[in-house]
Formats: C-alpha cells, structure tokens, sequence
C-alpha cells in the first residue's frame, strides 16, 4: 500500500454519499410535513435538504 499524492487526494470525490444523503433529506423533509410538526422542525428540516442538494449540485459538477 501506498500513500496518495496531494494530486490523487483532491481528485477524490464523494462517492455514493452525496447522492444517498439528498435522497434520505428529501425523504425526511416530505415525511416531517404533518401538522404536528413544529416551525423549528420543518426548518431544520428544510436546511437539511438545501444543504445535501448543494452537496450533491457540488459533486454532479465535478
């Protein structure tokens, strides 16, 4: 085994992750949309999602 290059380290992306992570912040932000849901909540919820969909945007883009 041997040790990565700065070079292969910057090239290195993601994975899978991004695209699992969008998908489980949708399924989470759809499913918290009832009414006893609280403001904060759906908030919170709602910051999730826009933060893996610009991670996901960011890795599509590479």
């Amino acid at each position: 085994m041997q040790e990565l290059t700065k070079n292969e380290i910057e090239q290195v992306n993601g994975g899978a992750v991004p695209v699992i992570a969008a998908g489980l912040a949708l399924a989470s932000h759809i499913g918290v949309g009832g009414s006893a849901t609280t403001v904060l909540g759906h908030v919170m919820s709602g910051a999730g999602l826009a933060l893996a969909t610009w991670s996901f945007a960011e890795y599509m883009m590479e």
